[in-house]
């Protein structure tokens, strides 16, 4: 049986790895089983632990495992994790853990970490997956090797079942750990190992192979859709045409916006009940601003969205009593002066004036502003809507005024009619 693991592991990357391999060690017989395969096969590895601190029998777990390592001279890393709340226990574990082994990867030098991932794991994260209503494409199996950050993680007894590395275990006299808290039903994929697991083998013995068979026409599915996903435009980088996005089939739509969740925000996803929503808003005539997660946001504009990862918008404001030199941010800064520049002029404006010209102000826009025209008023809000700026564009657009009453916008080379006096100073932008 010990050639049968070894064959597994040529199939994997780490079987010709000249870097160490990180090993990631529960004390479970699934993880005890890959480090003594690993061990024999004379591989550089790293044995990671992760406490939890929810069991009395981690601190056991976490003796022996070090004792295992340096009566073998093996490096041994271990990672505590502590909890402000239990809500969500599992996500928030995973997480952390992924973490504290990326860092390790970057403390030893090497992106491989193997995991014990077997046949009976697949077969709960399906169920759990297909239970939740995860998106569409998420009831796949898990990949034999997968990126995080900077690991490759490897498994390379995904299609081996939990039975059969019992036996290996029992064979080569391998110690390994019983989780206690598997028998309780306090987390899901327990009540799903426990009661629903139970009930399908019933029904059909052979339920696993059935479950693979599904996951591998998922996983074919996945593979055409994000062919065709690939030839449509970058969100974060392009507009969609909607006539063009509607005309996709709804599961290649969801993994459209997934695909570009995922790129910004790696351990995100795009439930499907979401997903609908924005479907049916994106599906109206208004335009709007939709928030996806934190500073990421779809905009709508007109027949057109785009997707942009950017900081909350706040207004702002730069008071000017006098000439000078004014920072607006690193790449900018405004001019005030009775000479014209003609330098790294990025845009300017001559403004005729009196000596009630100050206090100007250099902002963003607010409520009442109006520019002054030859034919009369006209209030921003009405001139931005009729020459189609953007909604996105509205707010980031920055005015020089009197009050409410604009000067001079620089982006769209706007400036309200003056009364001409014999007094003129040049406002200009410059690029840093």
């Amino acid at each position: 049986m010990h050639e049968f693991f070894i064959e597994k592991l040529k199939t994997t990357p780490i079987f010709s790895a000249d870097a160490p391999i990180i090993v990631a060690v529960s004390g479970g017989v699934d993880s005890m089983v890959l480090l003594h395969v690993l061990y024999s096969f004379k591989k550089s590895i790293i044995l990671a632990h992760v406490h939890h601190g929810v069991r009395q029998q981690s601190d056991e777990e976490l003796t022996y495992l070090k004792s295992w390592a340096e009566a073998r001279s093996i490096p041994f890393e271990s990672k505590r994790l502590s909890f402000e709340s239990f809500s969500d226990f599992q996500a928030q574990a995973r997480k952390k853990r992924l973490t504290f082994f990326n860092e390790l990867s970057q403390k030893y030098s090497t992106p491989f970490i193997a995991m014990g991932h077997h046949r009976d794991d697949q077969a709960e994260t399906f169920l759990m997956r297909l239970i939740n209503n995860h998106d569409p494409l998420s009831v796949k199996s898990m990949d034999a090797q997968s990126q995080f950050q900077n690991l490759t993680i490897v498994r390379p007894f995904l299609d081996i079942d939990k039975q059969t590395l019992i036996d290996y275990a029992k064979q080569k006299n391998i110690h390994y750990f019983k989780d206690v808290t598997n028998t309780s039903d306090a987390y899901e994929r327990n009540r799903i190992r426990n009661q629903i697991i139970p009930l399908v083998q019933k029904e059909n013995p052979r339920y696993l192979e059935a479950f693979e068979r599904h996951m591998e026409f998922v996983n074919d599915a996945e593979m055409l859709i994000n062919e065709k996903i690939d030839t449509l435009p970058d969100l974060t980088k392009e507009r969609m045409p909607l006539k063009t996005y509607f005309a996709l089939p709804r599961v290649v739509r969801h993994q459209y916006l997934q695909n570009h969740i995922v790129k910004l925000y790696a351990e995100s996803s795009l439930g499907y009940h979401h997903f609908l929503s924005i479907d049916q808003q994106l599906n109206t005539q208004s335009n709007f601003v939709y928030p996806l997660k934190d500073s990421l946001k779809i905009h709508k504009e007109y027949d057109t969205f785009f997707i942009k990862d950017s900081p909350l918008n706040s207004p702002y404001l730069l008071t000017i009593n006098s000439q000078g030199i004014y920072p607006i941010n690193k790449n900018l800064r405004l001019i005030i002066s009775n000479k014209k520049k003609n330098h790294k002029t990025f845009k300017s404006f001559e403004l005729w004036y009196n000596n009630k010209v100050y206090p100007l102000q250099f902002r963003t826009r607010a409520q009442g502003d109006y520019i002054q025209f030859s034919y009369g008023r006209k209030k921003l809000k009405d001139y931005l809507i009729e020459n189609k700026i953007s909604p996105a564009k509205r707010d980031q657009l920055l005015l020089l005024t009197q009050g409410s009453k604009i000067l001079w916008i620089p982006e769209l080379h706007v400036s309200s009619i003056q009364n001409e006096t014999n007094q003129v100073i040049y406002v200009s932008l410059e690029c840093l």
